[in-house]
């Protein structure tokens, strides 16, 4: 092709019409969504209704120069961006950019591009502004720029800040703006400023299109620019009683199946109360029924935000978005996702207790000491504590006359932070249910050597008890193992020593918060896959074992298993956790005091939560027992000539099984 023909060719490649006023009608029965889309084949933009006036607002007639989208997931945002994209190759070429962010996410994006092209017919009009074989042209076409007449279009990651140094652009579409950091690690500022300024040149006749599902709210940037605007949300009518409302995931009604599991969901009018059932959505999000309503002055009237959640998306069922939900109620870590991702919403970071009244109504019908029908073996695990400084100065006696004379005065002792130690023995069944047997409170110094204070005061009712309780068909339940906190460094050395003491299958025990996990970790069907549960440790100064414990993972145990017994009426579901009616108040306030953050941590704020320290060193003592237990019968059946496949067997349940049946013989 000489320098003749291709003048030829750009000037009749050049549109002959005026740009199309509205982007929607530019690209409806133009563009051709590929196969690997939920809805492959010519794009249907009456599937997403509700992408429609955001699409035209982008367009060049609109009046409007900035638009943020905070959205969940499954919306087709990506896909009006696309379509925004190109409007401005093919119907009024101008000079744009794409930013995503991440350099994974442009990477993976750039094969979307290929296919828009393809599908627009746009490949011969970018490969028209060069030829690879002509010395006098340079292409149009590279991996991260491509020309047109009119324009080009240059792509950007937001975790790269020389990718977004490029020449002024009128068109400015970012992907995903929370997934980037808010401040570029060239201290040149916030990526969003450094962006706009490149529209500076377009006087009134630039575009700035930001859409992103939410992170945390504290460090969210689409949340700000939402708030800016002027907060359009969709509105759809209610065909029952003609009352227009936005879908609010707090709206959505479960109905179960006989068997307890969900079977559908509907939406409920928040005015007449009525069934909307989801066969009724895409009727509802007509563009003739439905509509954006601002709520906001903007602080600039060119700004349009939108807000939409996963309800609204025709490709994710309203039953599968309220099981999503179903698993933060078994795991609250998952909620900051679930709020982010689902409802659209940045997630305000804030720590996650149990209610306290519901788990008090957790008491049952029985008394401290008595072992129920169903426990299967018991366990024991104290907490030491050091107490205020104030009593730490005070000698043995003097502790002594403080402690009678705040009984006298009718304080709670358990409020004093007084030096103690604090157990509870646990009841173990199968299914993970769980019995509180006992409560125990030593008052005494705990600095002052294995043999003194609150560690003689344990050691006597050890041996008053002999560490045995009983069911009431006279059936004995000894402890299988002890295991004691040896946190603190000042007594340290006390607990080891007194645990070497204090009789067979006693452990120290270390509180690690997390444990980094090892090439051959401890892990149940529960277990995260990053750390281990608990780690059998023997080294430095102590010659006596002791167990590392991952004291994030089994605390998080607890709160699932509170929140499971307290959310069925059915005692013999698993994991359900039974307390004594005579269990005092304040040991469900320690039981409840931490709140559990999004990170998988636990932060007490001062409050005392020995109750829930030693809950999770029961349910780590029990792993330990047990998996030990399942160690020596594999062992005791390879020595008996047992074949491979058939000790594999011995497992869990079958240890559990062994001592039940054991249990039974027992019985007068």
């Amino acid at each position: 092709m000489n320098d003749i023909e291709f003048l030829k060719k750009l000037i009749n490649d050049m549109p002959t019409d005026p740009p199309p006023h509205l982007i929607s009608e530019y690209i409806q029965g133009k563009r051709v969504l590929p196969l690997g889309s939920p809805k492959p084949g010519p794009i249907d933009l009456h599937l997403t209704p509700y992408a429609i006036e955001i699409m035209d607002a982008a367009g060049p007639y609109s009046g409007v120069n900035k638009i943020t989208v905070m959205k969940g997931v499954q919306i087709a945002l990506t896909t009006l961006l696309e379509n925004i994209l190109a409007y401005y190759i093919g119907g009024n070429p101008s000079e744009q950019m794409y930013c995503t962010a991440s350099d994974a996410l442009l990477k993976k994006w750039i094969k979307r591009l290929t296919q828009l092209i393809s599908s627009c017919d746009f490949k011969d009009l970018i490969s028209a502004q060069g030829d690879i074989n002509s010395k006098s042209r340079r292409t149009g076409d590279s991996m991260y720029s491509k020309e047109y007449p009119g324009g080009s279009l240059s792509m950007a990651s937001l975790q790269s800040p020389a990718s977004m140094r490029s020449e002024s652009n009128r068109v400015l579409l970012i992907d995903e703006v929370d997934g980037a950091p808010a401040e570029t690690t060239t201290g040149e500022g916030n990526f969003l400023g450094i962006l706009e300024g490149r529209t500076a040149a377009y006087g009134s006749t630039w575009k700035i299109i930001s859409t992103s599902t939410p992170a945390l709210q504290e460090t969210s940037i689409i949340y700000p620019e939402f708030l800016a605007g002027d907060r359009r949300y969709y509105n759809v009518p209610c065909f029952k009683c003609g009352t227009y409302f936005v879908l609010q995931f707090d709206k959505i009604r479960p109905m179960y199946d006989k068997h307890g599991y969900l079977d559908k969901v509907f939406h409920e009018c928040p005015n007449c109360n009525k069934e909307i059932w989801e066969s009724e959505k895409t009727e509802m999000m007509k563009v003739d029924t439905a509509y954006w309503e601002p709520t906001a002055t903007p602080t600039d009237r060119t700004h349009r935000s939108y807000q939409i959640s996963a309800l609204y998306s025709p490709f994710m069922s309203w039953a599968r978005i309220y099981g999503m939900y179903l698993k933060t109620q078994d795991d609250p870590t998952r909620l900051p996702s679930f709020r982010n991702l689902y409802e659209g919403i940045p997630f305000k970071e804030e720590g996650h207790r149990p209610d306290i009244s519901r788990v008090i109504a957790l008491r049952g019908d029985y008394n401290s000491k008595e072992v129920q029908e169903g426990v299967i073996f018991l366990t024991l695990s104290a907490d030491v504590q050091r107490g205020a400084e104030k009593y730490q100065k005070m000698s043995p006696a003097e502790l002594t006359e403080e402690i009678e004379r705040l009984k006298k005065q009718g304080k709670n002792l358990w409020t004093a932070k007084l030096p103690r130690i604090e157990l509870e023995v646990l009841g173990h069944g199968a299914k993970y249910r769980s019995w509180s047997i006992d409560y125990q409170k030593f008052y005494g110094h705990t600095t002052l050597g294995a043999f003194e204070g609150a560690f003689e005061k344990m050691k006597d009712w050890a041996a008053d008890n002999k560490l045995t309780y009983y069911r009431a068909d006279g059936v004995a339940f000894p402890v299988m193992i002890a295991t004691v906190d040896a946190t603190d460094g000042l007594n340290q050395g006390d607990v080891f020593d007194f645990c070497e003491d204090f009789g067979r299958n006693t452990y120290p025990n270390i509180n690690m918060g997390w444990l980094k996990q090892k090439k051959d970790p401890h892990k149940d069907e529960e277990d995260s896959k990053n750390y281990d549960r608990y780690r059998i440790a023997k080294k430095g100064s102590f010659d006596a074992q002791y167990i590392q414990v991952s004291t994030n993972h089994y605390k998080k145990q607890v709160y699932k298993r509170i929140n499971k017994s307290i959310t069925t009426s059915d005692k013999e579901t698993a994991e359900y956790c039974d307390f004594p009616r005579d269990r005092a108040d304040h040991y469900f306030d320690m039981l409840t005091a931490e709140e559990l953050r999004p990170d998988g941590s636990f932060h007490n704020g001062g409050r005392n939560a020995e109750a829930l320290d030693v809950r999770g060193y029961n349910l780590c003592g029990a792993d330990v027992w047990l998996e030990s237990e399942i160690r020596k019968a594999q062992d005791r059946a390879k020595k008996a000539g047992m074949a491979e496949n058939e000790v594999k067997k011995i497992d869990k349940k079958y240890i559990l099984n062994f001592m039940e049946n054991r249990i039974k013989s027992m019985v007068r």
